[in-house]
């Protein structure tokens, strides 16, 4: 095999010099831990060609178009992992408050903590009848989260839990 002559520029100081291997092809990189731009002749830089740019944004525009939707899945999964644990919270001072005082107290004796949810994904609501000894809440999704799969998570005072506007069983939102 005859030697080759390549062009290299070193982008530190940007010095050229020419380099006889047999063992360099041009338009490669060489060298051990330095980084050296080589060219295919005078003048003539290497890189990618319109084509394989294309291709590069052509792949990363499809992997893309996968994960973006996956990861929104996963952040609306994470609210409404939220919004359970908000009515499951809410659910148990109820039931403490009703051990006090005899029966459930009224929307407005509900502390505001206990009715946000974290990322104000979701709106706890809250309807009590202190005669009948029964509560209901319902966490209703706000803003990017209505369009979660499971629609409004409800939770009465037998344990019911429910999914109303879901496109899923009560069911698998509760379990999910």
């Amino acid at each position: 095999m005859s030697p080759k002559t390549c062009t290299v520029q070193n982008p530190q100081d940007g010095q050229r010099q020419t380099i006889d291997s047999p063992h360099h092809r041009p338009g490669r990189f060489i060298g051990r831990g330095s980084i050296l731009r080589l060219q295919n002749g005078p003048g003539k830089p290497t890189g990618l060609s319109l084509l394989e740019s294309l291709l590069v944004l052509a792949m990363t525009a499809i992997v893309l178009s996968w994960a973006v939707p996956q990861y929104q899945s996963h952040l609306r999964r994470g609210q409404r992992q939220a919004a359970k644990l908000g009515l499951m919270q809410t659910a148990q001072w109820l039931e403490r408050a009703a051990a006090i005082q005899g029966s459930y107290p009224t929307p407005q004796q509900i502390p505001a903590a206990l009715l946000q949810v974290p990322g104000n994904a979701y709106l706890i609501q809250v309807q009590t009848d202190a005669s009948a000894h029964t509560f209901a809440l319902q966490a209703a999704p706000q803003a990017s989260q209505t369009q979660d799969v499971c629609g409004v998570l409800t939770l009465n005072h037998l344990g019911e839990q429910g999914a109303q506007g879901a496109s899923l069983s009560a069911t698998e939102c509760w379990s999910r």
